[in-house]
């Protein structure tokens, strides 16, 4: 049996698991969290895959961004899920052109083309929007 070094090389490359050439160290299962100046959780962004654009901004891939109350009792306020996001982790803002789902307790949003901004605490989305509230509302339709 004759082993041809390319072919072998090649073959390690597609194994699941392993770094593609070229790809930066935090390419892969790509997280990052930030934290207020007392110390708690402020955001956690998650991604199966993340490639950076510059020193502050990341295209993530499968991205969770997790949003906590920011305090002691390290309570999760928010979930924002997108299949491609951009992350400008200075500014903890984020946005995307394709499907966005925001879920909270009280509601669930979801659509297209959107922004996320953390310090505002403001989600914008533009296209296909559908808004599910989860709360009682007393008298709506009188």
């Amino acid at each position: 049996m004759k082993f041809v070094p390319g072919l072998i090389l090649l073959a390690a490359a597609a194994v699941p698991g392993t770094p593609e050439p070229g790809l930066a160290p935090a390419g892969l299962n790509f997280t990052l969290s930030t934290f207020t100046k007392q110390g708690y959780h402020n955001v956690w962004v998650r991604g199966s895959r993340a490639e950076p654009v510059g020193s502050n901004r990341w295209d993530v891939t499968d991205m969770r961004l997790v949003l906590y109350t920011g305090d002691a009792k390290n309570t999760i306020e928010t979930v924002i899920v997108a299949a491609k996001a951009s992350f400008l982790s200075e500014d903890n803002v984020a946005s995307g052109t394709e499907g966005v789902r925001l879920i909270r307790d009280d509601l669930e949003v979801s659509g297209g083309r959107w922004s996320y901004d953390h310090g505002h605490k403001t989600l914008v989305v533009e296209n296909n929007v559908e808004v599910t509230i989860h709360a009682v509302l007393p008298a709506i339709l009188q």
